[in-house]
């Protein structure tokens, strides 16, 4: 889970435990952005798969 520049990210006038603390609070926020987009994407893809029931309801079945 490392960043390629993850580690050259400078924390001026903080100590090594701030630094460590400060990369760990980073760290976890990039989880839940990565978290926040895997159920963005499921939720897209249950309205698609909605809407394309939908769609072969109204035609009866035929595709095209």
């Amino acid at each position: 889970m490392k960043d390629k520049n993850f580690d050259k990210i400078a924390f001026p006038k903080l100590s090594d435990r701030q630094i460590e603390e400060e990369r760990a609070r980073i760290a976890i926020r990039h989880q839940k952005h990565r978290k926040n987009r895997v159920y963005l994407m499921l939720l897209l893809l249950l309205i698609a798969g909605i809407t394309v029931s939908v769609l072969l309801m109204k035609t009866k079945g035929e595709i095209w």
